[in-house]
């Protein structure tokens, strides 16, 4: 490398393009930190929020490793084609609108994580769509919380399970 690249110096490049780059490597090293794991992983988790919302069935079960398991009401999907089958035959149903809140993250292995999510979930009467959809008492469906494993490689985190608990549930 000549000692000069546009009249910098190695240096003040590495200062400039330095933390960049260790930054960019972080999770494509053996050791996570809880840093590292909340970024990825919330992206994650508000990917699955976004994608089930608007009813994104391939973009929701991109989500997951391919054998990946969601669990709902005691229900178990396992790999992708489940999961995106699951959400297409639920796309005909009322509105929903889930509100992610908080999240508590563990770094397990080298390339693993756990993980508790907070959840609202709103739904609306069928037939109604947004924008501008009344708010009422049955609109809140639940408070719920999810307990996840994720696998992080990359920089991209993948629910490897996922398993819905409702702690609160509007019946309707």
């Amino acid at each position: 490398m000549p000692d000069k690249i546009a009249g910098m110096t190695k240096k003040s490049l590495f200062a400039l393009f330095g933390p960049l780059l260790v930054g960019a490597c972080a999770l494509n090293s053996n050791h996570l930190s809880e840093a590292d794991v909340r970024t990825a992983c919330q992206a994650t988790v508000d990917g699955y929020a976004l994608t089930r919302d608007r009813e994104d069935a391939d973009g929701h079960a991109a989500l997951f490793a391919p054998n990946g398991t969601m669990t709902l009401f005691g229900e178990t999907l396992t790999g992708r084609d489940a999961i995106a089958e699951a959400l297409r035959r639920r796309s005909n149903g009322p509105t929903v609108r889930h509100m992610t809140t908080t999240a508590e993250y563990v770094v397990t292995g080298p390339h693993s994580a756990s993980g508790i999510n907070y959840a609202l979930v709103l739904t609306a009467e069928n037939g109604a769509t947004p924008p501008r959809i009344p708010l009422s008492g049955d609109s809140l469906l639940a408070v719920a919380r999810y307990h996840d494993t994720y696998e992080i490689r990359n920089g991209t985190c993948l629910f490897t399970s996922r398993e819905l608990f409702a702690d609160f549930f509007n019946p309707k």
